[in-house]
């Protein structure tokens, strides 16, 4: 009966280091998961930053691009007049 607790005993404490072992392994592979995903949003950030500058701009290109398809649609109009 001894045998079979020292057996039990040494199986556990085989056990607990392996999963110790296992969690420090993944520990790593989160700590390099970490670091990549700190430098994704650093990246995103100077995006941020270095665009910022263009919002007000893209409104006033949006508006001129509205204004060109209607001059665009002007255009059609007397081209298929000119073709009928």
């Amino acid at each position: 009966m001894l045998i079979l607790t020292l057996l039990t005993g040494v199986a556990l404490l085989v056990l607990l280091i392996v999963l110790g072992w296992a969690l420090a392994h993944i520990a790593r592979a989160l700590e390099d998961i970490v670091g990549s995903l700190e430098k994704v949003a650093m990246g995103v950030r100077a995006i941020e930053q270095e665009t910022a500058p263009l919002v007000g701009e893209v409104t006033t290109l949006n508006g001129t691009f509205e204004a060109l398809a209607e001059g665009f649609g002007a255009v059609e109009g007397n081209l298929r007049r000119m073709v009928e």
